[in-house]
């Protein structure tokens, strides 16, 4: 008798390929031999006096997996997984359950959708991967490479990013990224895309020291001597007649020195914007790119080897994230403080 994906009734683990199981011989009851050992006999005597045939209380594999007090146990190959685990380390099966990327009306995604990056480590999903075509295991197919190297590549937030990746392949669109749109470039640094990281906090600091050196030497000046020369220092004025005042007794590149602080400010938006727009999608051509890479680089090496090197490469890096972030804010700091203070 197959008892795979069934559970040990003395330690409720689920039996995988090469354990020791013992049958009882009255009621056909599987135990692994050292729970067997440990109890001393068979724990349903209740069956043996009626002459019943144990059965298993879950013949079908689980939806979900087994969950310990340390780990999870894969639904599937039985594999005992850490706690923080998303996908089974051997077999790659999701072990929050499985999920259908098409399904919108579906029970099982009636979770809130909630991005990793801001909340990582988070499941957002449920259901099991094979029920339906557009599903997805281990060997579909993402322009190239096998979705269990995607699965590998983005670690902890798979879950989260392959039923983007799926969409971007079918559709070439992509959903909004709010943590890309909220970070900025240290969502870059976290997903480890160094160099577009780079490029988009000099980008979002040109614009925020622009703001202020424009503001601070001149367009604040400006807007002050036009309040003053209308109401008196303090007063509250006419926005019409302010205005008009403006534009009466300034020239016309004074006008645009004044509005200079708030196109500043729009250029922050729209780089905002652009992050949010574009990071999924270049994060999946990153994640491929990557893959191919390591593939080609290490011909004929061991899949299991191979697999680490990929989630070495992937996955995300906090510490430069929060490196960028505090650098950053101190050098924006210092940067305020010789402002005020260069007078």
């Amino acid at each position: 008798m197959d008892f795979f994906g069934k559970k040990c009734p003395v330690c409720s683990v689920v039996f995988k390929e090469g354990d020791d199981v013992v049958v009882c011989p009255k009621c056909g009851a599987p135990y692994h031999r050292d729970c067997y050992m440990e109890k001393g006999k068979c724990i349903f005597p209740s069956l043996h006096k009626k002459g019943e045939t144990w059965k298993s209380p879950d013949e079908e594999i689980p939806d979900r997996p087994l969950e310990t007090e340390d780990s999870f146990i894969c639904r599937r190959c039985g594999h005992k997984n850490s706690k923080d685990s998303i996908v089974c380390e051997k077999c790659g099966d999701f072990l929050s359950g499985s999920f259908d990327i098409n399904d919108n009306n579906s029970k099982k995604n009636d979770a809130p959708e909630i991005d990793p990056d801001i909340f990582p480590g988070s499941v957002f999903f449920a259901g099991s991967i094979g029920d339906s075509e557009n599903e997805f295991g281990r060997d579909d197919d993402f322009d190239g490479v096998k979705s269990g190297d995607l699965i590998d590549y983005t670690g902890v937030n798979a879950i989260y990013y392959l039923p983007i990746f799926h969409r971007i392949k079918k559709t070439g669109s992509s959903k909004f990224n709010f943590a890309a749109f909220v970070l900025g470039g240290p969502w870059y640094f976290f997903r480890k895309q160094y160099i577009k990281g780079i490029i988009f906090t000099l980008l979002f600091a040109a614009t925020r020291i622009g703001e202020n050196i424009v503001s601070y030497f001149w367009a604040n000046d400006l807007w002050k001597n036009a309040q003053e020369a209308i109401a008196g220092p303090g007063a509250r004025v006419n926005y019409v007649q302010y205005y008009n005042w403006i534009i009466e007794h300034y020239t016309l590149q004074q006008m645009l020195i004044m509005c200079l602080p708030g196109l500043f400010g729009l250029l922050t938006w729209v780089l905002m914007f652009v992050c949010g727009f574009t990071a999924n999608k270049g994060y999946y051509k990153k994640s491929l790119k990557a893959v191919r890479a390591i593939r080609k680089k290490n011909p004929g090496t061991d899949e299991e080897e191979m697999r680490k090197k990929i989630a070495a490469k992937g996955g995300t890096h906090f510490g430069a994230a929060f490196l960028i972030t505090v650098c950053s804010l101190i050098l924006y700091g210092a940067f305020l403080y010789f402002l005020t203070t260069i007078n």
